[in-house]
């Protein structure tokens, strides 16, 4: 980062602000990189509630971000904390467990006890495997060790999910629920449009019902694998009517008649589904390019599987609606309770939450979901009662603004019908009813949302905020999110406040560094706005605000942030002047400060110690004329004979403000250690009374196959120690095996070992490792092989990596570990016992250690990061 210096220079201050990273509670994650703020699953390294009624304190230190998808946490335990004793078995289909394999991953169920079972080609396109767990082993012991495998994304149950209905009265009762929606006026502006399609998941329909003649497009039945999705239980068809049933003057009407139906069979003649077929469902639909996909089941388990194809199909543009189940509970079933998922509650013909109507946080709209006419799987009309007819209401009428705004995506579908919703008493949004039943008539003619002075909800075009100026914004859609950044210049503790203007929304601020780390905060519930302080390192953060549940409001919040000034802005440290001779130079540590004038022909010298390795940004500004001046700064290194060498400097940016000339420069090849900074003035000009500022900063050390992964840190801390360098091209080299030259290295380099030729006949000695090959060699830490060679280039295998890194480092100890391939009297297996009980290393999920595997230079980083910092 370019800093721009501002000061009023009356007094001299010269502040050096070395940045390290913050690299605290980071670890190997079975998630993927993030995609964009829209995806989201839960992840554990949050601050988390215990309970809905016990909010989160304030973050504590920075975490990584591993999302799979959005950047969000979870009130409630996530399925990633939940317990595998805690699944009971007959809500399990035939004691499956659903697997996703990680691309370019192998996995094996050879040592498991499972049978693998057929599966829907639309799941094995996306990694997926069936396993039944054979009846003579412990189902939950298999469970958790699938999901410690790191060849496997995701393990979950293939739990059983039901049908949300309650059995009602047949007789044809009536369409009251167009009154409630004000259809009839809709339909003057728009039936639908054929080239919409709602994917029905669910019991199947059937096609041949007169109502639904032309309305049906071939699907398929995924719970006998076939193309014949055909309905056996009813469900489906009752669903397809309420959206779909023609205007014939007969029977009944759908919501909207124009609109394709896609039956997707996934439930069976019992109204039960699996999460398996449920899920080859979603891809299929997605496969199908369907616009809308109705799913009117629920239970009260989570699936990351599933939750994961949600958001890929929201991604993609589908609607995602959900019934929000019957038990009449403040309980959150899903999918309906999905993040990216329309959830819908049920009313009654008054107008009132219906009895049976799941309700909380989490609901977004509600319908008519009692008695509703449709159509039989068995010819004729039946009247049922249940969310599972209310979901189907949201989904028709957002086919209809589909047709009317094909170009819209489904946050601005869901907008649409939310903003002319209306709820019995007359809030904007509360538990029972979310915004409300749509009025469809103002919905399909609705204008679109302005976004037009919307914060980006993207992080890499996010808003910057000026220190103590506050931002008015508003959350303008289901999902939205604004991004904001700021910059600090020194150590301090950053307030921020978000003050929150509506009384319904439950606003979550995430703060990042500039590593990626965060920290989460949501400590207020609805209407309190969120108010925190965090320690902060120089450098730039960003921070998301969204709405927990992704609701959205009319009403705006506003953002500020606030820190103290600088310590030293007005405060002399150092009263004299600079010594103009290095080897009498004024000492100055990079958190302190001091003074400097610019006098004719002077030279100031500062004495540095520099923690860390890497370029620095280093930033002169003067209030002096700019025609009496012409400042430099420079950095020489000693090389502990009394000479001293220039680094390179290169000139970066120049700016005049408010008097104010600064000058930005950065400088290669600084390493850990002392260095001496010279500040002169080349015109000799000047007099005391002119002043100068200096400041510096590191600049990141980055690596483009190393950003974003789980070996980030460690891979930056030994960076910064200039114990690991990537290579030529940039990179860091993250899957290629460290070799043993280049372990002997690195581990010269850490224990400072006086340096000396190796004695090896394939290390000749203008090899780069040679001396440090030849140090480690005379410490005892490493030896050549048998035939006297030491094979430089050769790859570092676990088992020597271990007998390395103990004798280098002395470790003791003994663990209660074996692995069943190091024998007990191996050369190595004391080493790799010692290293174990030091928690340094592990062995693989199978239980193995494999010796002679070579091992990576992003595992050998980790390890080495592990033993050199106590905060890793």
């Amino acid at each position: 980062m370019k800093k721009r210096t501002k000061y009023s220079v009356t007094s001299m201050v010269i502040s050096l602000t070395l940045v390290a990273p913050a690299l605290a509670g980071m670890a190997p994650s079975p998630s993927v990189q993030a995609e964009e703020r829209m995806n989201k699953v839960p992840i554990e390294e949050i601050i988390q509630g215990e309970t809905q009624t016990s909010k989160p304190e304030a973050g504590d230190s920075f975490r990584k971000d591993d999302r799979p998808v959005k950047q969000v946490y979870k009130k409630e335990k996530s399925k990633k904390t939940k317990q595998v004793e805690e699944v009971d078995l007959k809500d399990v289909h035939n004691r499956g467990i659903l697997i996703e394999v990680k691309e370019s991953s192998s996995f094996s169920t050879e040592g498991y006890e499972v049978n693998e079972r057929p599966l829907a080609e639309a799941l094995k396109e996306h990694n997926f495997r069936l396993l039944e767990v054979k009846e003579d082993q412990d189902y939950h012991q298999v469970l958790q060790r699938l999901n410690a495998d790191p060849a496997i994304l995701t393990a979950d149950p293939d739990y059983i999910s039901e049908s949300s209905y309650v059995p009602s009265d047949p007789k044809y009762s009536g369409q009251y629920q167009y009154d409630d929606m004000n259809m009839e006026k809709a339909w003057n502006v728009t039936r639908g449009s054929e080239d919409t399609t709602v994917a029905v998941l669910d019991t199947g329909v059937y096609k041949f019902h007169e109502d639904l003649q032309g309305a049906v497009l071939p699907g398929y039945d995924f719970v006998n694998d076939d193309a014949n999705p055909d309905d056996n239980h009813g469900h489906g068809t009752h669903i397809a009517g309420l959206i779909a049933a023609n205007f014939n003057d007969r029977g009944i009407a759908g919501l909207a008649p124009n609109t394709k139906i896609l039956p997707v069979k996934v439930g069976d003649s019992e109204g039960k589904f699996s999460d398996s077929d449920v899920l080859a469902g979603i891809y299929y639909a997605i496969d199908q390019e369907a616009d809308v996909i109705n799913m009117s089941y629920g239970a009260y388990h989570q699936s990351a599987a599933e939750e994961r194809a949600l958001w890929k199909a929201h991604n993609e543009g589908i609607v995602l609606v959900g019934a929000a189940s019957n038990e009449g509970i403040r309980g959150a079933s899903y999918p309906a309770s999905y993040f990216p998922v329309i959830s819908v509650a049920a009313t009654d013909r008054s107008g009132d939450k219906a009895s049976f109507s799941n309700y909380g946080t989490w609901i977004d709209l509600t319908a008519p979901g009692v008695f509703l006419t449709s159509t039989s799987y068995m010819g004729g009309y039946t009247s049922m009662s249940g969310t599972s007819f209310s979901a189907p209401l949201v989904s028709g009428l957002a086919a209809m603004i589909i047709g009317e705004n094909p170009g819209w995506n489904p946050d601005e579908i869901e907008w649409a019908m939310e903003k002319h919703g209306e709820t019995p008493n007359a809030s904007r949004w509360d538990e029972e009813y979310g915004y409300g039943v749509p009025d469809a008539f103002e919905a399909v003619t609705s204008a679109a949302v302005d976004l037009s002075d919307d914060v980006s909800d993207k992080q890499e075009t996010s808003f910057h905020l000026e220190k103590g100026q506050p931002k008015r914004e508003n959350l303008d859609t289901p999902n939205d999110s604004d991004w904001y950044d700021f910059r600090v210049d020194h150590p301090t503790t950053v307030s921020v406040d978000v003050t929150s203007r509506s009384d319904n929304e439950d606003l979550v601020a995430v703060v990042y560094n500039r590593y990626g780390e965060r920290q989460v905060f949501d400590s207020g519930w609805k209407g309190n706005g969120e108010s925190f302080t965090f320690e902060a390192s120089p450098g730039k953060y960003t921070v998301e605000i969204y709405e927990y549940f992704n609701h959205w409001s009319d009403e705006s919040y506003v953002m500020e942030v606030n820190w103290p000034d600088h310590p030293y802005k007005d405060e002399v440290v150092y009263e004299q002047e600079p010594n103009e001779f290095p080897s009498f130079a004024t000492e100055l540590s990079y958190d302190q400060a001091g003074i400097g004038t610019f006098d004719p022909s002077d030279l100031d010298y500062y004495e540095v110690d520099f923690p860390y390795s890497g370029s620095v940004d280093v930033t002169l500004a003067s209030n002096a004329d700019a025609s009496s001046i012409d400042p430099e700064a420079t950095v020489y290194t000693d090389n502990g004979e009394g000479t001293m060498e220039a680094l390179e400097v290169t000139p970066t940016q120049q700016d005049e403000e408010d008097g104010v000339k600064s000058t930005t420069a950065t400088i290669e090849g600084i390493t850990r250690g002392t260095h001496y900074l010279l500040v002169k003035n080349l015109t000799g000009e000047a007099d005391r009374n002119e002043n100068y500022v200096l400041s510096m900063e590191y600049n990141e050390k980055t690596f483009p196959d190393v950003t974003g992964t789980w070996a980030e840190p460690y891979v930056s801390y030994l960076s910064w120690e200039n114990l690991m360098t990537g290579y030529p091209d940039g990179t860091f080299g993250f899957h290629d095996a460290i070799t043993r030259a280049g372990a002997a290295t690195m581990i010269a380099r850490e224990l400072d070992l006086p340096l000396q030729e190796a004695d090896f006949p394939d290390v000749p000695s203008h090899h780069w490792g040679s001396e440090y090959i030849g140090a480690l060699t005379e410490a005892g830490i490493l030896s050549g092989y048998k035939d006297g060679t030491f094979q430089p280039n050769g790859t570092l295998t676990r088992a020597e990596m271990a007998t390395l890194v103990v004798r280098a480092y002395e470790l003791t100890g003994q663990s209660s570990s074996t692995f069943p391939d190091v024998k007990a009297d191996s050369w190595a297996a004391s080493y790799i016992d010692t290293l174990t009980a030091n928690d340094v290393v592990k062995g693989f999920p199978d239980g193995t250690y494999r010796p002679n595997q070579a091992i990576k230079r992003s595992e050998f980083a980790v390890i080495m990061a592990k033993l050199l910092s106590d905060e890793l």
